[in-house]
């Protein structure tokens, strides 16, 4: 009984110990112990002195073939297989970190089970490669008395990796080999550690042998239920946005993007939960984009030389909550010039008209996409943007504006847009006295005061022969001109959206 005791307190001790030097090692992920010991299940390779995993060669074999289980609800949503025979395990511990191990004395070894699980560690990670490394479970503080065997294994469980790990540590301390699986989901870690150790004389080579089999067996057990979690995938789903929901990008620019997560109080920095991994890649083709790169902030960046148009994907993927969210973006070779055509237009405020702006691309060959158009100060002008790079203006209200078309690289080009005050009416004054071979003057007083174009056409009712006026309103009587004759002045004012016109009669007298 006293060697029972004992023997329980040392493999405690080193079950302890795997657990804190697991945690090292995501640390230390270069120590040249672990690179020596691991054996990868993706090449095959195998330590030279590796022995089989169990007496008959058979790898899926193992102590747990004949095993049943039940399941047991921990926190976090996640369910596990604990053994189900009650009168070879016991039950203690807490719900979310409890153990199993054999009440028999006179069993030749102790089986040992636990569970547990970890949130939101620091060094966690659910790339595959690297939790072979984080979850080593080689012992360093062990006085090892034999080759040290470990082979490790990541499959996936709901998608979602599952890292099996088998050790085999002879000690003078302690004889046992262990098996865990680490299951991770959405920044959580769910352990289960089980182990065999010698009692009653049992030698090293007659413990039973636990193989990646075993813990495979654990692992497809494994189950997971969102609705038990204090946090889902449904918290991490991504939404991507740029200035300006830009969709082009110009050779030789950069676009930054922005990632939020749809859940920002439980996943951020301080969680340490909130890790984005970007990439582009083609948008048909989805292998990775030629001439456009990102870096890890989401900064995108187009090759200068990019001399055709490519639409590509700008993708932000959640390596914790396997979400990810994409953003397209159209690159477009770099221009030489842009120019706005016509470059000046004029209205009158309330009128309907509309009149079409184009942009002139240098090289022509080059499609006009993404150009944006805007006007300062607003309010003046409606923009709305065609295709073929051409915009559509039309007047608000009496003022001045300039509309500006810009390109994705930077470019721009400019167009004066000025909406008039209106002529409403004109009121028409004759000075001097009509006579034959005489002169007089029509002047034209227009309404609003504000009318923002007062030029004018005039007009006479009779030939050159009679009377002739000038731009300027000045009435030239021809001497031959008979009294009595009535001479109409027509004045047509031309700041309006249609002419205003007025007119005044002028007898010709002695």
């Amino acid at each position: 009984m006293k060697r029972r005791l004992l023997v329980m307190i040392a493999l405690c001790m080193a079950l302890v110990c795997t657990c804190m030097f697991c945690t090292a090692d995501a640390e230390d992920t270069g120590s040249p112990e672990a690179a020596e010991t691991v054996q990868s299940t993706e090449t095959g390779e195998e330590p030279a002195d590796a022995e089989s995993t169990d007496p008959a060669g058979n790898s899926e074999a193992g102590i747990l073939a004949e095993e049943s289980f039940r399941t047991e609800t921990l926190g976090e949503g996640f369910s596990v297989p604990v053994p189900a025979d009650e009168n070879r395990f016991e039950y203690s511990g807490r719900p979310s970190d409890f153990s199993y191990m054999t009440t028999d004395e006179e069993a030749p070894y102790y089986l040992y089970f636990d569970y547990k699980i970890y949130n939101t560690l620091a060094e966690f990670t659910e790339d595959p490669e690297a939790a072979a490394r984080m979850y080593d479970l080689v012992l360093y503080n062990m006085e090892i008395n034999g080759p040290e065997e470990v082979e490790q294994e990541t499959v996936m469980v709901d998608g979602h990796p599952a890292h099996l790990i088998v050790l085999r540590a002879p000690s003078s301390q302690v004889d046992f080999p262990v098996g865990g699986v680490f299951y991770t989901r959405n920044n959580r870690i769910i352990r289960i550690r089980f182990a065999v150790t010698a009692q009653n004389e049992t030698t090293w080579e007659d413990l039973p042998r636990i193989t990646l089999g075993d813990m495979r067996r654990m692992a497809e057990q494994l189950t997971y239920d969102p609705a038990g979690a204090s946090i889902t995938t449904a918290d991490g789903e991504i939404a991507l946005s740029a200035k300006g929901d830009a969709a082009t990008l110009s050779g030789g620019k950069k676009l930054q993007l922005s990632a939020a997560f749809a859940n920002t109080d439980r996943v951020n920095k301080k969680a340490k939960n909130d890790t984005v991994e970007w990439s582009v890649v083609d948008a048909e083709t989805k292998a990775p984009a030629e001439h456009v790169k990102v870096d890890k902030k989401g900064s995108v960046t187009a090759d200068k030389n990019v001399d055709r148009v490519m639409n590509v994907e700008v993708v932000a993927a959640s390596p914790i909550f396997h979400t990810s969210a994409s953003y397209p973006l159209t690159v477009i070779p770099a221009l030489k010039g842009l120019a706005a055509e016509p470059k000046t237009l004029t209205f009158y405020a309330g009128e309907t008209r509309e009149e079409n702006v184009k942009a002139a691309l240098n090289p022509d060959t080059v499609p006009p996409l993404g150009l944006t158009w805007t006007a300062k100060p607003e309010g003046i002008a409606e923009i709305t943007a065609g295709e073929d790079g051409t915009a559509t203006i039309k007047p608000l209200k009496a003022g001045k504006t300039v509309v500006t078309v810009k390109e994705p690289g930077g470019k721009s080009a400019k167009v004066n847009v000025s909406v008039l005050v209106p002529v409403e009416s004109v009121e028409l004054t004759v000075k001097g006295k009509a006579k034959a071979g005489g002169t007089v003057t029509v002047t034209a007083a227009m309404s609003p005061k504000k009318a923002g174009n007062k030029a004018v056409e005039w007009s006479l009712n009779v030939g050159e022969d009679i009377a002739t006026i000038s731009a300027k309103g000045q009435i030239k009587i021809s001497k031959t001109a008979a009294e009595g004759t009535v001479i109409t002045a027509t004045c047509r004012a031309l700041g309006a959206a249609e002419p205003v016109t007025a007119t005044v009669d002028i007898p010709v007298g002695q």
